[in-house]
């Protein structure tokens, strides 16, 4: 399976200089990486799918599918959908979902993990638990699949540019599969944080902007606490 070249983990470090958000700072430095114009999308869905289930998601709503749960016996998987174009047997732009670096199953991402993590692989599709083990089975806290998939214009046979993304999903003890929300980022290319999305106030807001808002807001709450 691919992974990220050694250039391209170089220039994840240098340009965020952290593998994981874990303070307020670390995450404003990663949304004011790129240019003003990344903004994380989430997409609600709030649904349990039944053991069993195939479902397909568009995201984007532009007509065409972009991933895929699926429930094989126990055996919940996640699937980044390629994009051909219509009419076509070339061209192909492939999609990828992040793996353990194990490769065994889907990582789980923690919210305020950066996608893509320098510690995964990238596979087309992979598991998101065996029987009744796995990162995302039962588990009480949000967990992130991080997905890296092939959104924007297609019109005209352009192809689509790739976009960063994360699922956050559950699996039950019935092996039913709660799928909570999707997110991605409209830029292409730009990292995203999981569980990340913009804030709608007379428009979309970016995350950089939020980010500085609240520390903002937490350092006026410190100093009124003192």
């Amino acid at each position: 399976m691919p992974r990220y070249s050694g250039s391209f983990e170089r220039k994840l470090r240098d340009c965020l200089g952290i593998t994981r958000v874990g303070t307020l700072a670390a995450a404003t430095s990663l949304a004011m990486a790129g240019e003003g114009a990344a903004r994380p999308l989430r997409v609600p869905v709030d649904e349990i799918l039944p053991n069993g289930d195939l479902r397909e998601y568009d995201l984007n709503n532009d007509g065409r599918d972009d991933l895929r749960l699926e429930c094989l016996g126990d055996d919940w998987y996640l699937y980044a959908l390629d994009y051909t174009p219509p009419g076509t047997t070339g061209n192909t732009v492939p999609a990828y979902v992040f793996m353990d670096s194990g490769m065994l199953y889907v990582h789980a991402h923690e919210a305020g993990d950066v996608v893509p993590s320098v510690a995964t692989d990238m596979a087309q599709s992979g598991p998101l638990n065996y029987i009744d083990t796995g990162p995302f089975y039962n588990q009480s806290a949000p967990r992130f699949a991080g997905l890296y998939l092939c959104l924007g214009d297609t019109t005209g046979g352009v192809d689509p540019t790739r976009h960063f993304a994360w699922a956050e999903l559950n699996v039950t003890p019935l092996f039913d599969l709660e799928v909570t929300a999707f997110g991605y980022e409209t830029k292409p290319d730009t990292p995203i944080i999981a569980g990340s999305e913009s804030v709608p106030v007379g428009g979309l807001v970016p995350l950089s902007l939020g980010l500085l808002a609240a520390g903002a807001w937490m350092a006026r709450r410190r100093l009124s606490s003192e």
